[in-house]
């Protein structure tokens, strides 16, 4: 099963860690500080000051999803183009709109 994991802190670190014990493939992840802060200052802080979430992501070597946010196109758009079958989520602070049938990951999901 292919599987994104949103979210951040202690439980973002642990599903990331649980999902990776099993057959499950993690195609991609996306952190808080995505959200909070814009891609310039978010860089530099990965730079200069990075969080605990940024280096256990860097430790796995997993995929990070760029983006504005959940309900964003490109957000959408990775969800898609990563074929995602699930997306986990843990401490998120965003609620999830609905995705629109037009917008839907496979037709075979209804």
């Amino acid at each position: 099963m292919k599987i994104v994991i949103v979210g951040y802190g202690e439980m973002f670190r642990a599903l990331i860690a649980g999902i990776l014990k099993t057959r499950n493939e993690i195609v991609g992840v996306f952190r808080q500080e995505n959200v909070t802060f814009t891609k310039c200052k978010r860089a530099v802080y990965d730079l200069l000051k990075p969080s605990t979430d940024y280096n256990f992501i860097k430790t796995h070597n997993l995929y990070e999803i760029k983006a504005n946010s959940v309900n964003s196109k490109e957000f959408i758009a990775e969800i898609q183009r990563l074929q995602a079958d699930v997306i986990i989520t843990g401490s998120w602070g965003e609620k999830f709109s609905k995705i629109q049938r037009s917008e839907s990951i496979s037709s075979n999901h209804y």
